[in-house]
């Protein structure tokens, strides 16, 4: 099943140098989430997505591009280009692609940016993640802060498996199934 079309100028998307998406639909009520799958015109790869609050979110990290080696730099030369945890694609598989921020935004670092999403989607703000992290239950004054917010609700995006022992707080309750994909160390 696939979430009704909507005019692009309702559609995000997020990023944590994996990417997840985010589609506005303010007629579902507070507290419920419906899961759907999205297809990536680009490479027809299918993405799970999910409903939370009023707006749509990639439960699965991006994997979308060329894998280049890890001590090669992401550069601006029309190729999409991704990194996969240790250089094994496998982990692009399960994990997603890893990208540098400049290669993320596609080297236009402006707010709702479509940066590496699907057509018709964008990175999301830090306002976007502000109000998915008020429907967390975060504090006001965590939420604005700088750095680490907020304490165990990001247990609540969190999958229950792929994490390192132990996986503390996560419970997964909304269907993200986040994901930690890794990181690029040179």
């Amino acid at each position: 099943m696939q979430p009704p079309h909507f005019p692009p100028a309702i559609r995000l998307c997020h990023c944590i140098f994996a990417v997840a998406f985010l589609l506005l639909l303010p007629s579902l009520s507070n507290g419920q989430y419906y899961l759907y799958k999205i297809t990536d015109s680009r490479d027809g790869k299918l993405y799970k997505t999910v409903h939370i609050d009023d707006k749509w979110w990639m439960a699965e990290n991006l994997n979308y591009g060329t894998r280049i080696d890890i001590l090669l730099n992401q550069g601006n030369n029309g190729t999409p280009e991704k990194y996969c945890y240790n250089n094994f694609e496998s982990n692009c598989t399960t994990y997603g692609g890893l990208y540098q921020w400049e290669e993320l935004m596609q080297y236009g670092n402006v707010e709702f940016n479509r940066g590496l999403c699907p057509s018709g989607w964008h990175i999301s703000s830090d306002d976007e993640w502000k109000q998915l992290e008020t429907f967390l239950g975060m504090s006001p004054t965590s939420i604005d802060a700088t750095g680490d917010r907020g304490f165990m609700e990001g247990g609540k995006l969190k999958s229950k498996t792929y994490w390192a022992s132990p996986n503390l707080y996560a419970s997964d309750s909304l269907g993200f199934s986040g994901l930690a994909a890794g990181y690029r160390d040179t």
